[in-house]
């Protein structure tokens, strides 16, 4: 009777029973079986010099000589170049180091953190819990969409929500709309402007820093420095990126943006900025184009237009990125009830 070969091999770490192609143990995560071998550093002779700091030396692995006299001998122990160090634990093959080997080989290294950054909410009933609880505080947010999405309005509701709710300051900044017309447009909403006076400051720059004027980029960069000096701002609104690239003239856009939203980011507040996005449909479904400031930015958020009927459109929201949220990607559909935004799930329609 032949006898068959066996199927599993023991741990020699802890003697747990593996499977006998196993690299590494599975209940401690040592290498296992012929494969262990594999992870012995091999000696790298040399001539024989003292001790040096960071340089381990090895045993030898030869077996002590007798020779015909009968004396047995010890060969000289030969220093290796294998460094000193728990990385060391992480040569070798098997599907690279167990969790216990990089704890070992890294014990300072402290695990990720995990408070996570203060979220500024967006108002919108539902759609917060779709982002996960708001957008990560200092996070740099494209509102994208057609015209009609009411991109402007979701800006203007988010600062004036969070100006009334939690006193944030904020810097709203207007390029093709004025300031009467904007706070109309609130009004009509049902938002609530009493905070304008007070904490939120609506700047037409359309009026106060035509287009033409010299380095218009270094004017608005000081006016928006100015007043996070002087009167404090955790929310800056640029409403719109065509705009702005209008007024700041810049030659090459990708590169004037990264350099712009850089800055922005080094002001260390929380910006919003609107972006005209015509919607591009093949067989009822959005095609994405490809913008360079939606590979710049931490968020994008999307507005669209959906023909739900022959006759009947609905607004809907989703989160297309967000960094540092575990968002949902999926569209809601958008509605104003009562001077508030919500965010529901949408009908599926033929």
């Amino acid at each position: 009777m032949v006898r068959r070969a066996s199927r599993h091999t023991h741990c020699p770490s802890c003697g747990t029973e593996n499977p006998k192609n196993a690299s590494r143990c599975r209940s401690c995560g040592d290498p296992t079986g012929n494969r262990a071998r594999s992870l012995v550093p091999k000696e790298i002779p040399r001539d024989p010099s003292p001790a040096e700091p960071g340089v381990a030396t090895l045993e030898p692995v030869d077996p002590p000589r007798t020779d015909p006299s009968g004396e047995t001998s010890t060969p000289t122990p030969a220093p290796s170049l294998v460094p000193a160090s728990p990385l060391r634990l992480l040569h070798g093959g098997g599907g690279g180091p167990s969790f216990r080997d990089m704890k070992a080989a890294f014990p300072d290294v402290d695990a990720p953190p995990t408070i996570l950054p203060p979220r500024i909410p967006t108002y919108v009933i539902g759609f917060d819990e779709a982002l996960g609880g708001g957008i990560p505080a200092g996070s740099i947010v494209i509102i994208a969409g057609a015209a009609g999405t009411m991109k402007s309005s979701l800006a203007i509701s988010i600062v004036l929500n969070h100006a009334a709710k939690v006193g944030a300051r904020a810097l709203y900044t207007t390029m093709e709309e004025g300031v009467g017309s904007l706070l109309r447009q609130a009004v009509g909403l049902g938002l609530d402007t009493t905070s304008v006076p007070h904490h939120v400051r609506i700047l037409d720059l359309a009026y106060t820093m035509p287009e033409g004027s010299g380095d218009w980029l270094p004017r608005f960069q000081s006016i928006v420095e100015d007043v996070k000096k002087e009167e404090g701002c955790d929310l800056l609104v640029i409403d719109s990126l065509e705009g702005f690239a209008v007024h700041a003239n810049l030659e090459d856009r990708r590169r004037g943006l990264f350099q712009f939203f850089e800055w922005l980011r080094s002001l260390e507040m929380t910006t919003l900025v609107t972006a005209e996005r015509p919607d591009l449909f093949v067989q009822n479904a959005v095609v994405a184009g490809r913008w360079d400031e939606d590979f710049l930015a931490d968020g994008v958020i999307h507005l669209r237009l959906h023909v739900t009927a022959e006759t009947e459109v609905q607004r809907r929201i989703r989160c297309v990125k967000m960094r540092g949220a575990a968002h949902d990607p999926s569209y809601l559909a958008l509605f104003l009830d009562g001077g508030n935004f919500v965010a529901t799930k949408s009908i599926r329609t033929g």
